[in-house]
């Protein structure tokens, strides 16, 4: 008697758990929907990391700025065997590799996005030659600031 009691009591816990999950989950992608990334990545990084959760991960880093975070994230979707099929996140993984000069992977994401060959580092250095540059480019800190967008 006493071991059915504890297996009804462990079969409820267990529904409610994924229940929860499940709860946790429309909520999280709400905020995502509400653009609301901050707290959108804290909810996705505590849920089980499946494939839709660590695509919507890697769009709040890359819609945050985060671009070695959002490039890891992505790459973490292929190293559990997923794919990145959805045009849109192609490009934002693309464009977070170049962001951390991972030109060559960059630019095969990038081909497959285009439809033709591109090759970064060459550009880079026909950009150098025919660009005079006066200024210098570094990123944007938003450190300590509640503002998502700078």
């Amino acid at each position: 008697m006493r071991l059915i009691i504890t297996s009804i009591l462990i079969i409820l816990c267990s529904t409610s758990l994924v229940g929860a999950q499940n709860l946790s989950l429309k909520k999280t992608n709400r905020l995502f929907k509400n653009q609301a990334y901050k707290e959108a990545i804290e909810n996705y990084k505590n849920l089980k990391q499946t494939e839709e959760v660590l695509k919507k991960l890697g769009d709040c880093y890359y819609y945050t700025g985060d671009m070695a975070k959002a490039a890891f994230t992505y790459s973490s979707i292929e190293d559990n065997n997923g794919q990145i099929t959805d045009y849109n996140r192609i490009y934002r993984y693309a464009q977070s590799l170049l962001a951390l000069k991972d030109y060559d992977k960059a630019d095969s994401y990038l081909l497959y996005y285009q439809g033709k060959d591109w090759d970064t580092k060459e550009f880079l250095k026909e950009l150098e030659k025919s660009t005079p540059h006066n200024f210098t480019v570094a990123p944007i800190r938003n450190e300590g600031s509640n503002s998502e967008f700078g």
